[in-house]
């Protein structure tokens, strides 16, 4: 377990807890799960959240989320019964994710669920029942999910679901009925894109699994606030590219009041500060909503549920998302007893729990199979790297896009398409890495549109994520979908290696961080000699090396059978 104690951030001295986020004396704090409204209006479907805060339900502290759907076939939406078990599962799977964001704008230790009776007199629908599995399911993902958040800004308690009066809270799941096997052969797939090289990794891989593109797959995408899909020219690029003919897109709508505030209170030094007074009821509120400095909510949950939409209506056996074996390791801080991971419903302890929850809950009453998986989760990203810069003949090397916070070209008419790397973050360190070990530098340069190891500012980052250098940059992964530090210094030393075949010279700072990996090193140990070769084994295995351990994966029989897919070299 990491040590809780480090790097800690920290409120201004004597600074006390509102209390709007703990309780009062009557337990009266609480976000509500007011129920949703689902519609279909060829063609589209659209599903409306609803949200309150404490009790105020028609008193102004409501809030709307909505998810809409785009490009379902018509015979998909005539058949979509919205009132049906499995689609009012998914859609109470759909809500709790999002209430995640409402909780960073508005934290509260309760998240209490309208019942479905108390929702439909008001036009909605809502929970039919909350058993044990739902609870200790959501409990986990919330927890889970925001722990980054709680860290970040010192909140000394999670998110806890809270059944209706007189919901039971503890009941078994009913028995499941006779399900239809899950497919021995190549079934059909729904593969939500992200844009980034690991979900283009996933199509490529089942393509050479003899999963047809032109009826067997489909290509799905949430777009977020941000509007990708309209906004960035490279989300519509890569799925022509792709050549699969199918593909559904999802907007994911949070009202302004619950979207993440910007970061207003962050120190140079990593420091975080909550800034509050006292409102005229003489309790403690928020100066500036603001201060509550944002982060990453568990936007893969929310994206397993809403692709298990488009899966159910059309018939997908399968929905294969691309998260990697990396994103089991955390960033090497805790909280609340647990460790932060930013990746966390990427893992694969959430993977699986989503797996039983769709398997065993949203379907409890269907005889429809649904198998969600990662492709890739016996993968490390020097592997997924690997194969990925193999795929020239698509092009996607000069379109991909992995970094969470694109900017837009300041010579565009509008600041808003923003498709370009920002060439200052972790992601954009750690995937330049990984691209520097396995293609030239001139293409490597032609991705980011310069050579990152020649930023300055990204030096602290790089050390951090090799793990050398200071203490600070030794003890903590980044915030970020990076890799460990084993997978960056393997990265590292195979870049020196491309530029030595190259006709560059080995950057300055290269050298540095190779130099600085070799400080690291036990006396007398050789990076190139001694670690590069122990790295290879791990993190680069040739083909033919032992298969992954059962129960680490989640891979089909079908799909692991074939040895491509096992070590994609």
């Amino acid at each position: 377990m990491a040590d809780e104690a480090l790097r800690t951030p920290r409120r201004d001295k004597g600074q006390r807890l509102p209390g709007f986020l703990g309780e009062d004396a009557a337990g009266e704090r609480y976000i509500g799960f007011d129920g949703w409204r689902a519609v279909v209006a060829a063609p589209v479907l659209e599903v409306t959240f609803y949200y309150s805060l404490d009790g105020r339900r028609g008193r102004g502290e409501e809030f709307e989320a909505r998810l809409t759907y785009h490009g379902l076939e018509a015979d998909e939406l005539a058949g979509a019964d919205v009132d049906a078990a499995p689609l009012r599962e998914l859609f109470f799977a759909q809500g709790m994710s999002i209430a995640a964001w409402l909780f960073m704008e508005h934290p509260r230790r309760r998240l209490r669920v309208l019942s479905d009776a108390d929702a439909r007199a008001a036009g909605r629908a809502g929970a039919a029942a909350l058993t044990s599995h739902h609870v200790a399911f959501w409990n986990a993902t919330l927890k889970g999910g925001l722990l980054e958040y709680l860290w970040i800004n010192r909140l000394p308690f999670a998110l806890t679901v809270e059944p209706w009066a007189g919901g039971d809270g503890g009941a078994a799941p009913p028995a499941a009925p006779a399900r239809g096997a899950v497919p021995a052969g190549p079934p059909k797939e729904v593969v939500p894109l992200g844009g980034g090289k690991d979900s283009l990794t996933v199509l490529e891989l089942l393509r050479d699994a003899g999963v047809p593109t032109a009826d067997q797959m489909l290509f799905y995408f949430t777009d977020s606030a941000a509007k990708e899909w309209e906004r960035n020219w490279r989300v519509q690029a890569l799925w022509r590219a792709s050549e699969v003919p199918r593909f559904v897109r999802c907007e994911f709508d949070l009202p302004a009041q619950a979207r993440c505030p910007p970061c207003a209170h962050v120190e140079d030094d990593g420091s975080f500060h909550l800034l509050f007074d006292d409102d005229d009821a003489g309790g403690a509120r928020p100066a500036v909503v603001p201060g509550l400095v944002p982060s990453t909510p568990p936007w893969a949950a929310m994206v397993c549920f809403a692709a298990a939409a488009p899966a159910l209506l059309g018939g997908h056996a399968f929905i294969a998302v691309g998260n990697e074996r990396s994103a089991n390791y955390g960033n090497g801080v805790a909280w609340l007893g647990d460790e932060v991971n930013h990746q966390y419903d990427k893992g694969f302890r959430w993977e699986r729990a989503a797996h039983e929850y769709l398997r065993d809950v949203v379907l409890a009453r269907s005889e429809a199979p649904l198998h969600y998986f990662s492709a890739l989760m016996h993968l490390w990203e020097t592997q997924i790297a690997s194969r990925f810069c193999r795929t020239h003949d698509r092009g996607y090397l000069r379109l991909f896009l992995s970094c969470n916070t694109p900017v837009g070209d300041p010579r565009a008419a509008s600041a808003a398409h923003a498709s370009r790397w920002c060439n200052g973050c972790a992601k954009c360190a750690f995937v330049f890495l990984l691209l520097s070990a396995h293609a030239q530098p001139a293409e490597v340069m032609g991705v980011f549109g310069d050579n990152l190891f020649y930023y300055a500012g990204l030096q602290p980052l790089f050390r951090q994520l090799l793990g050398v250098g200071s203490d600070a940059e030794k003890k903590m992964k980044p915030l970020d979908c990076v890799g460990t530090k084993e997978e960056a210094r393997l990265s590292l030393l195979l870049a020196h290696g491309q530029y030595a075949r190259s006709a560059f010279a080995p950057p300055p700072a290269l050298e540095a961080l190779v130099a600085a990996l070799h400080r690291e090193l036990p006396e007398g140990a050789d990076p190139f000699l001694d670690e590069l070769p122990r790295l290879l084994k791990e993190y680069l295995p040739p083909p033919g090396s032992a298969p992954p351990l059962p129960g680490t994966h989640l891979l089909p029989g079908w799909l692991s059978s074939f040895p491509h897919v096992l070590h994609p070299m």
